[in-house]
């Protein structure tokens, strides 16, 4: 039997789900010194947690550098009536109509443009050269920016870095904060004049749509709060699908037999593949709220001020919620019943958006990437990450296609 860790930070860059176990025979609330925060870890905690933003904050706020780097009033930053009114306008425009949409105009393109790059070689790694540009190219798309503006796509990339280090640490080391300070500023720098010139000549994009909803919401609605969506857009709709595109390709080239039966009913299973993989290894682990008072969870009292992290990796695994937590099952009941996506008023906007770009990517790759396997002679994949986590590297050998 493996004993609970002294602290989460002792699981970077390693398979957690065995420890995550451990802390559940601790109790359903575990207080770890070393992260200096409450762990919550069972399926009904978690989602209590989550929901009742009046009980358990946001965190975003809290944060050192938090104004200069989300934006004073982010939709990641703000609550209360402002925080809905935006959720519910992200949420309309990313809606399932028009997430359909986008499939065809704009992410299967992006997609197969990808492909195209690498198809002939017969190998490629594919975190590196299709995972870490698909999604930050659809984001881009979506905004109403250039997907071959490269100096801009690449200052993304690099911001998302920073700002994933800033707040993975919760703003606890001050050179992540300057870091972060420093990338915000240059990709501001990049974003503002796009940003400016769709204030009085909209199109059909979502900065366009910022400018028309963001006046009825705050009365001095400006450039910095659109520019702060579209980092928000970047940084929640870019990494966590990366992880994702990247851990549905292990499994495709390492589980036996997963790639045939996928692509022997596409239309039914690839939904339901991506959507048990969010479940059964899910991409961010570790989501941080703050207690804005003294309250008891499943029996614990937490203290107002305490972190509180609900650990959705584990709770997507919570044997009291799902039978056979651990297996992959692709007729499981209920397959879109997890918290990958969160619940309550934080439940990411980007969710059908992520879901069209793994539907679209995975498709792609069955069909592109015939006879698909882990190259014996490169660096072997683990799964690797902290917060955010999926298997890298992922160097495959297939057998060359030409270009489409």
């Amino acid at each position: 039997m493996i004993d609970a860790p002294a602290t989460l930070r002792e699981l970077a860059g390693l398979d957690p789900y065995d420890n995550y176990e451990a802390i559940r025979r601790q109790g359903p609330v575990y207080w770890d010194a070393g992260m200096h925060a409450w762990l919550v870890t069972g399926y009904e905690d978690c989602a209590f947690v989550e929901r009742r933003e009046d009980l358990f904050a946001a965190a975003t706020g809290t944060l050192t550098g938090w104004q200069e780097i989300g934006g004073r009033r982010g939709i990641l930053t703000i609550d209360g009536e402002a925080h809905k009114a935006l959720h519910r306008h992200m949420t309309r425009y990313l809606s399932s109509d028009k997430v359909e949409e986008y499939r065809g105009r704009l992410i299967r393109p992006l997609v197969e443009g990808r492909i195209d790059a690498f198809a002939p070689r017969g190998r490629v790694e594919i975190g590196a050269e299709f995972a870490d540009h698909v999604p930050v190219s659809v984001v881009a798309a979506v905004l109403g920016i250039a997907t071959d503006d490269d100096r801009l796509l690449a200052q993304s990339k690099r911001w998302m870095d920073q700002v994933l280090a800033w707040r993975h640490t919760y703003g606890d080391v001050p050179e992540l904060v300057e870091g972060a300070r420093r990338a915000t500023r240059d990709l501001e720098a990049l974003l503002r004049p796009v940003v400016q010139e769709r204030r009085t000549n909209p199109r059909d994009d979502y900065i366009s749509a910022l400018w028309e909803v963001g006046p009825t919401i705050f009365d001095d609605w400006g450039d910095d709060d659109v520019l702060a969506q579209c980092k928000v857009l970047f940084e929640a709709g870019t990494e966590t699908t990366t992880h994702l595109l990247c851990t549905l390709t292990y499994l495709l080239v390492t589980r036996e037999g997963l790639r045939a039966q996928v692509a022997a009913d596409r239309a039914a299973l690839l939904p339901r593949f991506v959507d048990e993989t969010l479940r059964a290894i899910t991409v961010t682990h570790i989501r941080v709220r703050v207690a804005t008072r003294d309250v008891k969870l499943a029996g614990t009292l937490i203290r107002h001020g305490d972190r509180v992290h609900p650990i959705n990796a584990a709770a997507n695994r919570d044997p009291e919620h799902y039978s056979e937590p651990a297996q992959l099952d692709l007729h499981r009941r209920a397959f879109r019943n997890h918290l990958a996506f969160n619940v309550g008023p934080r439940h990411c906007v980007g969710a059908g958006l992520a879901r069209a770009e793994a539907h679209e990517a995975m498709d792609a790759l069955l069909t592109r990437l015939p006879n698909p396997r882990l190259d014996p002679t490169a660096e072997a994949p683990h799964y690797a990450g902290f917060v955010n986590r999926s298997f890298r590297p992922l160097h495959l050998r297939f057998d060359p296609q030409p270009a489409a």
